[in-house]
């Protein structure tokens, strides 16, 4: 395979500082690192015997900094020029994949993504499913698919899913499969702050084919955060020293607690218990706000992933 020539305003450098810089699981749960996670997925992308493509899930919600992580880790993988061939990268997006339903009639042209109803949540995760599959064949051997989506307002239960299906049942599809990696990414609360204020001061750049609006943002926030409480209310999710019931009122009185419950607690469970990812298959990281000088380091070039978009180039949307 011949090496990429990787168009972006971005070195390899400036991506590998991006990902040393998240923040990962506390608790122990998935990669040490996001730099080790990205090392294995390069590793395991070039094995001589491999006649599939990886499959890496990047779940989180709007404003968690996904493409951003998408943008570095695809920059990191295709561009070290250290003479080793870049692998072949296929990017599927959970609003393209609504874009590409619109297109095929599957979806009413009108419909925005909060609209949706819990049916046609679980037909779009069926259709990205189907999209992974296609793009692995694409792939034609040893490279990654890599699929973005919210992913993380559904969980299992005995008779079937509870939630809104925004790509937890294709992840859960895929579970068992030895070369399906799994990211759950978050931010911390002063930059979700910020990708917020970008998103209401800049609303065109916030559309239902490519970023949440501000809107669907929050809206998508709260269904987590309920989440979280009913499976904490029910055992299922276990916060030390929060007694039943009371987890509602401390993020009432502090919303800081909500994310680091998020990312400490709920994130990791939702990999390890929820989808049942095997640790050494998953990473939980947190975005980091960073300093002024290096805020261009993450930056997400969109004009550089979208030269790997599988469903563009699939259907023209």
């Amino acid at each position: 395979m011949a090496a990429l020539a990787v168009p972006s305003r971005h070195s390899h450098e400036d991506a590998r500082t991006f990902l040393a810089h998240l923040q990962c699981a506390p608790r122990g749960f998935g990669a040490p690192s996001t730099s080790a996670f990205a090392a294995e997925l390069q590793r395991r992308s070039q094995e001589d015997d491999s006649d599939q493509a990886l499959i890496v899930f990047v779940v989180g919600e709007p404003l968690s900094g996904k493409s951003t992580f998408v943008s570095s880790l695809i920059n990191w993988l295709t561009g070290s020029g250290s003479g080793v061939e870049s692998p072949r990268v296929k990017l599927i997006r959970w609003g393209d994949a609504m874009r590409a339903e619109r297109h095929l009639g599957l979806l009413p042209a009108d419909r925005v993504p909060g609209d949706l109803s819990a049916a046609e949540f679980a037909r779009l995760s069926a259709f990205v499913g189907e999209q992974l599959q296609a793009a692995r064949t694409a792939v034609r051997g040893a490279g990654l698919v890599i699929a973005e989506f919210p992913g993380c307002t559904a969980v299992a239960t005995d008779n079937g899913i509870e939630g809104l299906d925004r790509g937890f049942s294709t992840c859960r599809a895929f579970v068992t499969d030895a070369r399906a990696y799994y990211v759950a990414i978050t931010a911390e609360p002063r930059l979700r702050t910020v990708f917020l204020g970008s998103r209401e001061t800049s609303p065109s750049d916030a559309t239902s084919a490519r970023s949440a609006t501000p809107l669907a943002a929050n809206r998508i926030y709260e269904q987590v955060t309920q989440l979280m409480l009913r499976l904490h209310d029910s055992g299922r999710l276990v916060l030390p020293g929060v007694a039943s019931a009371e987890l509602a009122t401390r993020f009432d009185h502090d919303p800081a607690q909500r994310d680091q419950a998020l990312f400490e607690w709920f994130l990791p469970h939702l990999l390890e218990r929820e989808i049942g990812v095997p640790q050494e298959r998953a990473l939980v990281a947190r975005n980091m706000l960073l300093p002024p000088s290096k805020l261009a380091i993450a930056q997400a070039d969109m004009p550089f992933v979208d030269q790997f978009d599988y469903i563009r180039q699939r259907y023209g949307v």
